[in-house]
């Protein structure tokens, strides 16, 4: 078992109507399959699968998501989530320098995909995380 411990903060005193400072630190337990920091290249109009759920049917739990698009990137990345039979729905989309966290909650691992797409001509980079906790 390892720990993730995700924080996140919120900070801007013009942003908002009312100044704000928000931050929350949360420690989880992965218990599943987890994978060390990756970075893929995505080829112009490609796409990278970066999580295509292999546990077994029935098992409930969280799949952890961090993805980061590489600043360096000329182009924009998006992520689309696929859950069983359903067809894969765009979930974000990170220009460059954007991060993204999730926590996907799956009453079963067994049809989950993940896929980062790059729309454009260019190639981009995306550095991620994936672990389950069931």
């Amino acid at each position: 078992m390892s720990t993730l411990r995700t924080s996140i903060t919120l900070a801007s005193n013009t942003l908002f109507p009312t100044p704000v400072n928000f931050t929350k630190i949360v420690n989880e337990t992965i218990e599943g399959y987890h994978t060390g920091f990756q970075q893929v290249t995505i080829a112009g109009g490609g796409d990278a699968l970066l999580y295509d759920s292999s546990s077994a049917a029935g098992n409930t739990g969280i799949v952890y998501l961090y993805a980061e698009a590489l600043a360096s990137n000329s182009t924009n990345v998006s992520i689309t989530i696929k859950y069983g039979t359903n067809d894969p729905a765009y979930f974000a989309r990170l220009i460059p320098g954007d991060i993204l966290y999730l926590p996907l909650w799956a009453l079963h691992y067994d049809g989950i995909t993940i896929t980062a797409i790059n729309d454009a001509g260019l190639p981009a980079s995306l550095s991620f995380f994936i672990g389950e906790k069931e």
